[in-house]
């Protein structure tokens, strides 16, 4: 009976489960679009400008390739490469639920630059539409549509102010500050730029160059008098012209150039203004020095020579990884002239310094001959490796215009030079006019010599360079100062 009653049940139990169950009715299938595609484009060339980029430069028109999802679950992309590589690669833009797209400027500009063009000149691109469900499912390749864009500068630059007039008073002040955008709108990726001036109207044809790391650099009132003044030669309280224009480079290394700003400066000296009082000498003392920290230092190797008004500059023997100072005064510690900047901080290679800066100045790395240049007008040094010593440490006159005549060895020290700094010498002596003359490094010897080819001065000549017929003597006799300075490769002869 229990086994009876148990069969009864399980039957039951599988005609009810039977009742429950429904039949699975079949995926729905959907026939492909049999619709032809095709686009078209509403210009072949486009050319616009930078006000436009956000403006619509081209309109494209497709028809509806009628997936049986609808338009409204439908894609459209659109694919632009350069003519020649058969779409292998390619940029893109989409549109959904549309019949029409529109590529804005800056959308044409960003992929012909993509491709290679340059600016100003036309790039040959192509075009297709790519129709396809919104899955991507049954795609549509359109015909090629051909396409010519020049690429435009979408780099601008901007100025507080197109007019300066300087003054000296007002020299720390600004005089004008730049800034720009960061141009290849659309381009992702690195980009550098530089700032580029001229003479204004000469089209950029000789360039100063300044190095950038933001989208600004700003100008003091002393920068632009002295690039008016000194590097354009503007006379003090006329007006000249300076053009600006920004470079820009992007990780393609493409280049473009922004608009051109163009400031009138009105400066106020025709001189350099120095950015710091500049001393009647200059001395350098430090570890990195044969003489070390000793103060006074010796001299005349450890004195500067003057190069000009505002700029000093010695030929030195320096010991790698030391450091140093430079003094107005020898043998006082008053005043000195170093750097703010930790010393490990600043570039031993040179910098900028500052009178009584807390840090002294890192030497090179190197043991090694150096040339340093101390400029007081832009307030910086200059250390530059050099691999043999111009400057002798004697130096003498010798010739038929000298009281001694062509004998070699010259009378000494009465045609020997004093050598007042680190590379200038000078020597008061009585020159006979309508003979020459020749300066040499050695007394006795014809190895080497140095002399010109003016009376009065000019280039400093070596060996064979000096002219057969020797250095001219003044037009008149006479008590005169001959000055030779090796740093700047002159010398002068002045009547007492």
């Amino acid at each position: 009976m229990k086994i009876g009653f148990k069969l009864i049940a399980v039957v039951a139990l599988m005609a009810v489960a039977v009742g429950c169950v429904k039949l699975i009715e079949p995926t729905p299938s959907f026939a492909p679009s049999t619709v032809a595609f095709s686009a078209s484009a509403s210009a072949t060339t486009v050319a616009v400008a930078a006000a436009d980029s956000t403006k619509a430069a081209l309109t494209l028109t497709w028809n509806d390739p009628k997936f049986s999802v609808g338009l409204k679950n439908s894609k459209f992309t659109v694919r632009v490469a350069k003519v020649g590589a058969n779409f292998a690669t390619f940029l893109t833009k989409e549109f959904t639920n549309s019949l029409t797209g529109e590529l804005m400027g800056k959308d044409l500009n960003a992929m012909a630059q993509k491709f290679g063009g340059v600016i100003g000149q036309p790039i040959a691109l192509e075009m297709m539409v790519v129709a396809s469900q919104a899955n991507n499912n049954e795609p549509k390749n359109s015909n090629v549509l051909p396409l010519t864009v020049t690429p435009f500068s979408d780099l601008v630059l901007n100025s507080t102010t197109r007019s300066v007039v300087t003054s000296a008073a007002n020299a720390s002040q600004e005089g004008v500050a730049f800034s720009w955008n960061a141009g290849f709108i659309g381009f992702e990726g690195t980009r550098t730029y530089k700032l580029e001036y001229s003479k204004g109207g000469t089209n950029f044809t000789a360039i100063t160059t300044v190095n950038v790391a933001t989208q600004s650099k700003s100008f003091t009132q002393l920068d632009l008098n002295n690039i008016a003044a000194l590097s354009f030669g503007v006379p003090a309280g006329s007006v000249g012209n300076i053009d600006f224009r920004i470079r820009a480079t992007n990780g393609l290394d493409k280049v473009i150039y922004s608009n051109i700003v163009t400031v009138a400066v009105t400066p106020h000296s025709s001189k350099p203004v120095p950015k710091y009082p500049v001393p009647a000498n200059l001395f350098l003392v430090g570890d990195a020095s044969p003489s070390g920290w000793d103060n006074p230092v010796a001299t005349p190797s450890q004195q500067f020579t003057r190069i000009d008004d505002n700029t000093f500059g010695m030929i030195i023997q320096l010991t790698g990884g030391k450091q140093y100072l430079l003094l107005p005064v020898n043998g006082s510690w008053s005043n000195k002239y170093s750097v703010s900047v930790a010393t490990n901080a600043a570039n031993p290679n040179g910098d900028s310094f500052q009178p009584d800066a807390p840090n002294n100045i890192p030497g090179p790395a190197n043991s090694g001959l150096y040339k340093i240049i101390v400029d007081f007008v832009a307030g910086t040094y200059a250390v530059t490796p050099v691999s043999t010593n111009p400057i002798p440490p004697n130096l003498f006159m010798v010739g038929d215009a000298t009281p001694g005549g062509w004998d070699n060895p010259v009378p000494t020290p009465s045609q020997q030079f004093t050598r007042l700094s680190n590379g200038e010498f000078q020597l008061i002596l009585p020159l006979t006019t309508g003979k020459s003359y020749l300066f040499l490094p050695v007394n006795g010897s014809w190895a080497n010599k140095f002399g010109g080819t003016s009376a009065t001065g000019g280039d400093l000549l070596v060996d064979g360079n000096v002219p057969g017929s020797n250095t001219p003597a003044p037009s008149a006799s006479g008590s005169y100062k001959i000055n030779v300075n090796f740093l700047t490769m002159k010398y002068s002869v002045t009547l007492q």
